[in-house]
């Protein structure tokens, strides 16, 4: 195996670990808020972007997802490589790259607060559903760890 395929490889559990965690903050959060009653006295105004401070990384990891998902599929698409790797493993993977940069599209609107926060909220979920879905099946296609890449 060649350092750069290697390279590649490791870039892409990267993004897999990465998103998992990116997933998780905001559920973490929530239920951190729900179990802690608010002790502040100060107005809600004020508490507002305390409350949230722990989005940040979230919102940061999202756009590293976005930024390193667009240097794993550059590097991914070079002939050597993305010859040997599965057709719609590749399609797949172009398409949860356009996902990927539409979730933090959906995200950016969110962080605006948008007059129908729910719904876009639910957007927001069911969008990372189906990049979450289109990511597994690219990593069953095209894994060298899995084995089903068939380069070497």
């Amino acid at each position: 195996m060649s350092s750069r395929l290697l390279a590649i490889a490791a870039s892409g559990w990267l993004l897999v670990a990465l998103l998992a965690v990116t997933i998780q903050i905001p559920y973490r959060q929530r239920r951190r808020r729900v179990r802690q009653p608010r002790r502040s006295a100060r107005p809600a105004w004020q508490a507002w972007p305390a409350r949230w401070a722990g989005l940040r990384l979230h919102y940061w990891l999202g756009y590293a997802i976005a930024v390193l998902a667009l240097v794993h599929a550059m590097a991914a698409m070079t002939r050597g490589i993305a010859g040997r790797a599965h057709p719609a493993g590749l399609r797949l993977a172009s398409l949860a790259l356009l996902v990927a940069l539409g979730e933090v599209g959906i995200g950016l609107w969110l962080r605006g607060k948008p007059q129908h926060r729910a719904a876009v909220r639910r957007i927001h979920f069911w969008v990372m559903t189906v990049l979450v879905a289109l990511i597994v099946i690219h990593v069953a296609l095209d894994s060298w760890l899995l084995g089903t890449f068939h380069g070497t």
